[in-house]
């Protein structure tokens, strides 16, 4: 791996790997966890992002565009922009369950979320959660439950 600075041209890039890895080894994050990957064609895993970022920095023929997209893997996973919502609270009202969660806070509170994607799936399924909604605000209300258990799944979009 080149060392940062001395004129390196990814070293701010290379900085959000470190950044990952200790997040990683102060068990801040959990490499299994999935993320929402706006970097990539394909969705990933935290230790998915922290391999091709080490295969991006650790080769002798990075250039700016591949050190650009190393960076962009681990800034959104530093700044918490790609990891799911862990603050879901389920309430039944009647027939319905309300969904609450806190707004997240990205880039250190400078921007926040500009709606959210709700998602659910039944409870215990290994399928693939379905998008069942949108809210411009953190709360949700699915009527649309039919007596069933479901998990669920926010996700923040970012203002452009």
């Amino acid at each position: 791996m080149l060392q940062a600075g001395g004129g390196d041209q990814c070293s701010k890039e290379d900085d959000q790997l470190m950044v990952l890895a200790l997040n990683i080894c102060k068990q801040r994050l959990c490499a299994a966890e999935e993320i929402d990957s706006n970097c990539g064609s394909n969705s990933k895993s935290v230790g998915q992002s922290l391999t091709e970022m080490d295969a991006i920095f650790s080769s002798p023929t990075r250039d700016r565009f591949t050190c650009n997209h190393g960076g962009c893997l681990g800034e959104e996973i530093n700044s918490g922009r790609a990891l799911h919502l862990n603050s879901l609270n389920l309430t039944q009202v009647g027939g319905d369950v309300r969904l609450q969660w806190e707004v997240p806070a990205f880039d250190g509170g400078a921007t926040t979320a500009a709606g959210y994607t709700i998602w659910r799936r039944p409870a215990g399924s290994t399928g693939e959660f379905q998008k069942i909604g949108t809210s411009k605000t953190p709360t949700y209300v699915d009527s649309k439950t039919l007596a069933s258990a479901w998990e669920y799944q926010i996700k923040p979009v970012s203002q452009p």
